[in-house]
């Protein structure tokens, strides 16, 4: 019986304590996070300076695009699109919702993922999107989050409205 009582105490004891993990984790994915909140704020404020900030200058960093087969590779070309993207872009907005941050062991990559809405006016033309899917992945270098990897996608309902008429991929 005093094991039994032994085994109560240490489950006990062992529901009452924080996880260990998720308190180291916690700063990591709030410093994900301000990478989000910093972009928001870059889109928004149609500033470059900023970008640079959230993105790798890699030459391997990626963003894969909805509504085009277009992957931009490589800092160069991702600092080339988003000057082209302000340049001709009198008005952008965007937010971001569901928000997910998982901080990767050991605690030097991690993974966003969310739903983006916007709008804006693209060579003198309104723009509205909502429910992007948008994925990225993050990893710490020199002691910052940067984005190596990004994906936006259609919303499942959209994607699958713009391909009912098509033709079968035949890469599958």
């Amino acid at each position: 019986m005093a094991t039994l009582g032994f085994h109560v105490l240490a489950v006990a004891v062992l529901l009452q304590a924080p996880p260990t993990s998720q308190p180291a984790n916690e700063p990591e994915a709030a410093a994900v996070r301000a990478v989000l909140d910093t972009y928001t704020s870059a889109c928004n404020n149609r500033d470059l300076d900023s970008i640079a900030k959230v993105f790798s200058h890699d030459p391997d960093v990626v963003l894969i695009l909805t509504y085009t087969s277009y992957q931009c590779v490589g800092w160069e070309n991702v600092a080339a699109l988003y000057k082209a993207l302000f340049a001709h872009t009198n008005q952008f907005t965007v937010r971001h919702r569901n928000i997910r941050v998982k901080v990767l062991p050991p605690g030097n990559s991690a993974y966003l993922i969310c739903d983006q809405d916007g709008n804006g006016v693209y060579q003198g033309k309104a723009h509205s999107f909502e429910g992007v899917r948008t994925t990225w992945v993050l990893v710490k270098q020199k002691g910052q989050w940067r984005v190596v990897h990004s994906h936006w996608s259609l919303p499942a309902e959209v994607q699958q409205a713009s391909h009912e008429n098509s033709p079968p991929d035949e890469r599958r």
